[in-house]
């Protein structure tokens, strides 16, 4: 079945030849984040994208710490894996100041996506893994129709062949979360962990056909 709706127009983005950055501090984001637009780590045929860097991401200029670093090494590991083989990058370069909430999210992430794009033209990876809902909509927005559910939730699962990214593109849910549930609802966040791990696995199950 076509990813795109039937009687639905296609949205297509602006060629991924001529991004660059020009929105990169219209979220003002980068002026509090103590390490701003944070580039993307490690090498390999498959990218992983993140939400945003974590308090102790941001201090310690890591894109990913703590619980959820621990769970993806550890679900990579058990599909074959490290954190060594795979590019990482944050939908969100910087971290951003939520303590207004995260209504705002959602405009950065389309200030940042170029950011993102630029990533996906210089790895040019095989397979791209969104984690969460922030990367889901960086990556998957701008080919639905405006105003299209884009939670992690709903396209958790899915591999997705986008000619566009010339990649893969298979959505999974964020590790973070996971690790955050874990302190409220032990069952809850291992299915979240059980799911990751079945997503990932069918990713690298990809990669390894390529």
């Amino acid at each position: 079945m076509s990813f795109f709706p039937e009687g639905v127009a296609t949205p297509r983005p602006k060629s991924l030849t001529v991004l660059t950055n020009p929105r990169c501090d219209l979220c003002k984001y980068c002026k509090t984040a103590n390490t701003p637009v944070q580039p993307p780590r490690g090498t390999g045929k498959m990218m992983v994208v993140g939400e945003y860097p974590d308090t102790t991401a941001d201090l310690t200029g890591k894109p990913l710490s703590g619980g959820g670093l621990s769970l993806l090494s550890s679900v990579l590991s058990r599909a074959g894996l490290s954190m060594d083989d795979v590019v990482y990058v944050n939908a969100l370069a910087c971290r951003p100041d939520v303590k207004n909430g995260e209504k705002d999210l959602g405009a950065a992430v389309g200030h940042c996506r170029p950011t993102v794009w630029d990533a996906v033209k210089a790895y040019k990876p095989k397979v791209i893994v969104p984690m969460g809902d922030l990367a889901v909509k960086s990556l998957l927005a701008p080919f639905r129709a405006p105003g299209d559910n884009m939670a992690a939730t709903r396209w958790a699962g899915y591999q997705i062949p986008l000619a566009e990214l010339k990649a893969w593109v298979c959505p999974t849910l964020s590790p973070a979360a996971a690790h955050l549930r874990a302190n409220l609802e032990v069952k809850k966040s291992r299915v979240y962990s059980v799911l990751i791990e079945r997503h990932l696995k069918g990713a690298v199950a990809l990669l390894k056909k390529e």
